[in-house]
């Protein structure tokens, strides 16, 4: 094994970088403030605390074979795309996803009790301990008062492999009841339950979030590091084995991620994570990128020498004989005793390598002066493990960046070229024996200049979402993506994140195909932020204006818009019911400005899970068919106050080349059949009362 070989792989100055669609955390969690307070919880993005949207209440679900398109911010130039500027930094945009099947497979003998998860926010009545506090039904206030910062902690290491000292566990008994714990109210806050006194208690331990399982950690903590890397200056400590690096020379542990794996990519040992593309600086590196990639590439490392035959399914990872996982390399794992194997690849596609698009050095902003870098990602039916219906998974975007001074070709050889912070002359060399050489000769200037950072990666990861088999209704339709991205507040309180917006913007379809309209929103913003509505809360709906620099909506008519009425009213009450809200009088007169009541449908207040219908959401999800060819331009009620912010939006459907005009009614007159017809929704009318109906269903 040639280490040199493998420090060329990318290594990977400064730059944030923001996942905006799907819903990126930035290591945040259900924290009611502008800034995370805790950047070690899941993984280590390097980016500025206010980035991250807050915690969403539920999963969102995109079903095979169709198309998410991905979008993010970085705030260093990537790529020179369409434009004649020169490069300023060799880049790359790295795309992958993780799902609950891969991150099992190392997951050891931890692997039947191992789940994906954000972490599960706690202090929600109803939600936490029902049955100690009991369920309001009846709507009242105090049946959505929220406690923040209940699932920000790092979840506490609780298994050590054989030989390690149990000095080293967090939680040495594992979780266990703690009646302090069980009983607190968090209404009351939430310091003690962060404290170090609920740490192992078994309430606490549904708030943990965990993406790489905890055995993955143990064996990079194990393993020795590749001391063929570049580290520049830096005292990396060899204790610490592959949990350590140039970027994190003393092992701060950041979830359960491997430093050495998350630095470098592709990665010479087998990872949980699958490539789906890398937008780069340099195409000429694509054939390189993809031949190395684990889609198609096996990946080596040392086990015990009776794990069985080569499976794809990394089986022999649940050996916990951790005296294999120090060796790094084929010689020394042999020379041991032990197995060098080599496990099959994950058998996918290469992942896709295009030029990376230009983004301006210093600001997060759009590429190309457009829109957002983003990549359209076709959810592949093969990401669904056999024997499932469907699975849950969590995006990386991974923004690997260097300069000139730091190659992707430097090494080991290379240590103590650079130093941090180094005084350098600009001019003539210095003469001690010269009686007339001045300051003026030599200029000294310090540059600042880290080598912990040059060379350098940040990232973002989504949320969990779950990608899903279509249902039989769906099997062989086209199926488009619409969503929402963007948080509560105005332009400075977003800062590193945006105001709302739908996703894509713009959308064209053909009669007879399907939109599935989903968003999942949060109610842990902070109080403060700005916006319509119950404070802390995101909330959105899709209706129509007559056109895209309107802002007041059109009535609603079937001849106008491109769904079915039924779909068209649901879309703009986002699923609220007559049953629950105030009467049509009271939010018209009385109620018409009382913003914080969570009966104020017409602020979209009323909002509530399917599952549980007595607590608010800020999700939504409908598949809706198009009946009807036109134009469908619409807003959002709520958070299109003119003055500061807009959400608008618009779907252009056309007649189907394949569908007769005779099919085209039929698919008009199937959709509505025994559907009953909706009123128009309260805040489309101030002058008349609306009959509303219940039972409008979603998807």
């Amino acid at each position: 094994m040639h280490w040199t070989l493998l420090s060329a792989f990318i290594s990977v100055v400064a730059a944030d970088v923001y996942m905006h669609h799907p819903r990126g955390s930035n290591d945040r969690c259900d924290e009611p403030s502008n800034d995370r307070n805790n950047g070690k919880r899941l993984f280590r993005s390097d980016n500025n605390a206010a980035g991250g949207y807050a915690w969403p209440d539920q999963e969102l679900t995109y079903y095979e074979g169709t198309t998410l398109h991905v979008e993010w911010m970085s705030q260093h130039a990537c790529g020179q795309g369409s434009t004649s500027e020169p490069t300023v930094a060799h880049c790359e945009h790295v795309i992958q996803v993780g799902c609950e099947d891969t991150f099992q497979m190392f997951a050891g003998s931890l692997q039947n009790t191992y789940q994906l998860t954000d972490g599960q926010s706690l202090g929600r009545l109803c939600m936490d301990r029902p049955a100690q506090d009991g369920c309001l039904t009846d709507g009242s206030t105090s049946a959505f008062t929220v406690f923040g910062n209940t699932c920000t902690q790092t979840a506490p290491i609780t298994y050590i492999p054989p030989g390690a000292s149990p000095s080293s566990m967090d939680c040495p008994g594992g979780f266990a009841s703690n009646a302090t714990c069980d009983d607190l109210d968090l209404s009351q806050g939430t310091s003690v339950f962060n404290s170090d006194a609920c740490v192992c208690s078994t309430r606490k331990a549904q708030t943990y979030g965990y993406h790489e399982p905890e055995v993955w950690y143990h064996m990079c903590h194990t393993r020795s590091r590749n001391h063929g890397l570049f580290t520049a200056d830096q005292n990396v400590l060899d204790t610490e084995g592959s949990s350590v690096t140039r970027q994190d020379p003393v092992n701060t542990r950041h979830g359960f991620e491997c430093s050495e794996e998350r630095d470098y990519w592709p990665y010479w040992h087998p990872t949980p994570w699958k490539d789906i593309a890398v937008l780069t600086s340099n195409t000429s590196l694509c054939t390189e990128y993809q031949r190395t990639s684990q889609n198609l590439a096996s990946k080596c490392l040392c086990v015990a020498a009776d794990v069985g035959e080569l499976s794809v399914s990394y089986d022999a990872l649940s050996d916990q004989r951790a005296e294999a996982w120090v060796y790094n390399n084929e010689v020394a794992c042999a020379m041991h005793g032990y197995v060098w194997k080599c496990f099959a690849s994950w058998n996918w596609a290469a992942p896709e390598c295009l030029l990376a698009p230009y983004q301006t050095d210093n600001r997060l902003g759009n590429a190309d002066g457009l829109s957002m870098a983003s990549y359209d990602w076709k959810l592949p039916t093969e990401l669904i493990p056999d024997g499932q219906d469907s699975v849950r998974c969590v995006l990386r975007l991974r923004y690997n960046i260097s300069s000139v001074e730091v190659p992707r070709t430097l090494d080991a050889t290379a240590n103590g070229r650079l130093v941090s912070n180094p005084v350098r002359t600009y001019g003539a060399a210095v003469n001690p024996a010269s009686t007339t050489q001045t300051v003026l000769d030599t200029l000294p200037v310090r540059l600042a200049l880290h080598t912990d950072q040059y060379g350098r990666t940040f990232q973002d990861r989504s949320y969990v979402f779950v990608v899903s088999r279509r249902p039989a209704t769906l099997v062989g339709a086209v199926v488009h993506n619409l969503g929402v991205r963007g948080k509560r507040g105005n332009i400075a309180q977003v800062r590193n994140c945006v105001e709302y917006d739908f996703v894509p913007s713009t959308l064209a379809v053909e009669v007879g195909e399907y939109v599935h309209i989903q968003w999942a929103g949060s109610d842990y913003n902070p109080q403060g932020n700005a916006g319509e509505g119950r404070a802390g809360t995101d909330r959105s709906n899709l209706v129509q204006v007559a056109s895209s620099d309107s802002n007041v909506p059109v009535s609603m008519n079937m001849s106008m818009s491109i769904f079915s009425e039924e779909d068209t009213a649901a879309l703009a009450w986002v699923g609220q019911t007559v049953d629950y809200c105030l009467n049509t009088e009271q939010m018209l007169g009385t109620s018409s400005a009382d913003d914080q009541n969570p009966l104020s449908c017409h602020f979209l207040n009323g909002a509530r899970t399917p599952t549980t219908p007595y607590m608010p959401t800020a999700a939504f999800s409908r598949v809706v068919q198009v009946v009807k060819a036109g134009m469908f331009t619409y807003i959002s009620t709520r958070n299109n106050n003119f003055s500061n912010r807009s959400q608008k939006g618009s779907i252009t459907a056309s007649a189907s080349a394949g569908l007769s005009v005779g099919a085209i009614v039929g698919v008009v007159v199937g959709t509505l059949a025994g559907v009953a017809v909706l009123g128009m929704v309260v805040f489309l009318s101030a002058t008349k009362r609306v009959a509303w109906r219940t039972g409008t269903s979603r998807v």
